[in-house]
């Protein structure tokens, strides 16, 4: 649970195994019960009412719809809701959302350049 997380870091973990239940999962890597809650009630609302995600928190990782819808809710709600997002954002401001420590971001920097590229975004 949270209680050994200082208040920045905590990620709404209540009960014991949530932290193992609610892991990193998807392209972004949804984290925390809050997170999985927050999501599982936008899913619910907008997708299918039927999906119970904190009780099969593992769709998040193994159905794709799921996964891809995952990372742009998480990059709406989470990051945009914290930066502006303009054609100046960098790898690292984003990162700093997800991972205030920055860890992976030279990995982080070259998917995007490689991307960036393959894609032709400007």
């Amino acid at each position: 649970n949270d209680k050994y997380r200082d208040s920045k870091h905590k990620l709404g973990n209540t009960q014991l195994g949530d932290g193992h239940k609610y892991i990193g999962r998807g392209l972004f890597q949804l984290t925390g019960r809050a997170n999985y809650t927050d999501f599982n009630a936008f899913y619910r609302a907008h997708y299918d009412s039927k999906v119970d995600l904190l009780a099969h928190s593992e769709l998040v990782a193994s159905d794709r719809k799921i996964t891809v819808i995952s990372a742009l809710w998480f990059f709406k709600y989470r990051i945009e809701n914290h930066i502006k997002i303009t054609d100046k954002t960098t790898v690292k401001s984003v990162t700093k959302c997800i991972n205030s420590k920055l860890i992976g971001l030279p990995d982080r920097q070259k998917i995007f350049q490689k991307a960036k590229a393959n894609l032709n975004c400007h």
